[in-house]
């Protein structure tokens, strides 16, 4: 593909200092810096899976406080990524990512799909998040990178995106793994497709493999259900739950799963989350057309989503009831994370070294976007936006997007 013919504001090689930015952990610790960590689901189960999480981040208020409650010992930044000196970050053995992913949803694809215009996604600067994400590598200079997203993200823009973060990836020395995974397979009460990216540095001889599926049919275990798991919990829990009404998009579609079967997924915003089980099912009168019954129908409240992600019935975020759905929503399933980093955990407790890397060098290519080079309202869009925002000039920074929660 041929290089984008607009600068970006970088340097033309992105170096770090030679001394490390903070004490080299023992031999025997596994350790790990999280960006856009959101109220800390990948990290719980990172710890679960025997990790140390040294230094966290994420902009939204909430989120930072859930974040410091159940991480109390690890260093937090709550900010813009694009703020933080990438020299603040301390070295570590694991670079966890999870950047936005609301424009590259199903969601958002629905609701663009009935407006006039298309969405822009070359015009949104959330969308190059990423970036931030490549430039932390030479500070952390990680063995392994973990990074999570929704399945839009390889559909969208023809997989632009996409292709654009595996690149920069690769150009950063790394050999890059990706798969879609849905967690119901791994003993989780939730249909919840994600696409997740496992980077393993070129230097070490270790070849990663996702873990195998575990539940369903013909497999050892049955799904697990939302009977299994929200069955003992209150069935009217006032205050927990979004009282709303139900709103014409939310009757487009069927929005309650079986109590023998797995939840459908747990979205971030409070007025779109499915329906509790219980009652008579929802029935279809047309296309796009279904319609309640009897008068046991409200959502799941934001505890039982939070079970429905694999987060223990205890487990409260922070801040008012939408914020509770937010972060719930957008987190990674703390269960998940546990599976993804066990075996790279294994991997690096058998080695017994410390964390001392050498110096990093990410060429050119690995801080440029590449663009599609048969689509030519592509180009034009990002050049237009890049002059927009004034990339390329000296001292020049993206301005700050929509304040979104960046989920972890």
């Amino acid at each position: 593909m041929p290089a984008l013919p607009v600068n970006v504001e970088v340097p033309s090689t992105l170096t770090v200092p030679a001394a490390p930015a903070t004490p080299l952990m023992s031999a025997t610790a596994v350790t790990a810096v999280s960006l856009f960590s959101g109220c800390g689901g990948f990290d719980m189960g990172a710890t679960q899976a025997g990790v140390k999480i040294l230094w966290a981040n994420d902009i939204n208020k909430h989120a930072a406080a859930t974040y410091r409650k159940y991480f109390p010992n690890v260093e937090f930044r709550q900010d813009d990524i694009r703020k933080i000196p990438k020299s603040a970050l301390p070295q570590a053995d694991i670079l966890i990512g999870c950047y936005p992913c609301q424009g590259f949803s199903d969601g958002a694809r629905r609701r663009w799909k009935e407006q006039e215009e298309p969405r822009d996604l070359f015009g949104n600067v959330d969308n190059y998040l990423y970036k931030e994400f490549v430039w932390s590598i030479p500070y952390v200079r990680p063995k392994f990178i973990f990074i999570e997203n929704v399945r839009g993200l390889k559909s969208s823009a023809k997989g632009w995106f996409f292709r654009a973060q595996r690149e920069a990836l690769k150009q950063a020395g790394y050999v890059v793994y990706d798969t879609s995974l849905n967690t119901r397979n791994y003993g989780i009460p939730q249909s919840r497709q994600r696409i997740f990216i496992v980077g393993v540095r070129e230097d070490i001889a270790f070849t990663y493999a996702f873990p195998s599926v575990t539940h369903g049919p013909d497999r050892q275990h049955p799904f697990c259900s939302q009977q299994d798991v929200i069955t003992g919990l209150p069935a009217w829990p006032r205050g927990e739950y979004q009282e709303a009404p139900f709103h014409g998009h939310f009757l487009t579609r069927c929005r309650k799963m079986a109590w023998i079967k797995p939840s459908y997924t747990i979205v971030a915003h409070s007025h779109h989350v499915p329906l509790h089980p219980m009652g008579e099912p929802m029935e279809k009168l047309g296309k796009d057309i279904w319609e309640l019954r009897g008068s046991d129908n409200r959502r799941l409240s934001w505890r039982e989503c939070g079970v429905l992600q694999s987060f223990s019935e205890n487990f409260e975020p922070e801040g008012p009831l939408d914020a509770k759905y937010l972060q719930i929503g957008n987190s990674v399933p703390p269960r998940m994370g546990e599976l993804l980093m066990a075996p790279v955990v294994r991997f690096l407790r058998s080695q017994n070294r410390p964390s001392s890397l050498p110096l990093m060098v990410i060429p050119p290519a690995a801080s440029t976007l590449l663009p599609l080079a048969d689509d030519a309202t592509a180009m034009a869009s990002i050049q237009a936006l890049h002059a927009e925002r004034g990339y390329g000039q000296s001292g020049t920074v993206a301005p700050l997007g929509p304040r979104r929660l960046n989920h972890g």
